[in-house]
């Protein structure tokens, strides 16, 4: 699915934005915004997987992924204009399309499609963020994955576990231990006789 398709899709808009987007492919490991950077852009994720990871002292942290038909940008860099504290790294290969963050607030001056996808874009980054911080304060590390599991299944085969359990927040050996305690307790599960 391309950029157009998702805005029918996601936000009911059938009009173009007026300003071109551009598209670029990334290889496995290239990075998108480097870190101290001013981001420019929000991007559309067409195929493949991107992170936003924060390097700290014990490696880097990831903070969110996107999946193919899925948006993500450096939001606070790009809304602050400093540079960024994270960088967006493409974790396969990926084919973006770039929505410049300056010509879409310029198109935002007069009321537009422009300005229907920018206050679009900003709730569902706003509700995306908020529930994900109220998962991180009131659920454990086991019901978090279970959720990701729940609403993304495909991540076990995108993604390695150690990746998985940087973006819990936990260490890989954590994650092995609450997959292990999972699969146990679905094998004590009885059959269903489908009666």
């Amino acid at each position: 699915m391309v950029f157009q398709e998702y805005l029918q899709q996601k936000f009911k808009i059938n009009e173009e934005l007026p300003f071109a987007i551009s598209s670029h492919q990334y290889k496995k490991g290239e990075i998108i915004t480097p870190i101290e950077t001013v981001e420019r852009n929000i991007y559309y994720v067409v195929s493949g997987i991107v992170e936003i990871c924060m390097p700290i002292k014990t490696g880097d942290r990831i903070m969110d992924i996107a999946f193919g038909g899925q948006m993500t940008t450096v939001l606070s860099s790009m809304l602050s204009e400093k540079p960024s504290d994270v960088f967006l790294v493409a974790l396969t290969n990926c084919e973006i399309q770039a929505i410049p963050f300056a010509k879409l607030k310029e198109a935002c001056k007069t009321p537009s499609v422009a300005s229907k996808f920018y206050t679009s874009f900003m709730e569902h980054a706003y509700l995306v963020r908020i529930k994900k911080e109220k998962n991180f304060l009131t659920k454990n590390a086991k019901q978090r994955y279970l959720d990701l599991l729940k609403n993304r299944p495909e991540i076990i085969q995108e993604i390695s576990i150690d990746h998985i359990a940087k973006y819990l927040g936990i260490n890989a050996h954590s994650l092995s231990r609450i997959r292990g305690e999972i699969a146990r307790n679905s094998e004590k599960m009885p059959a269903d006789n489908n009666r």
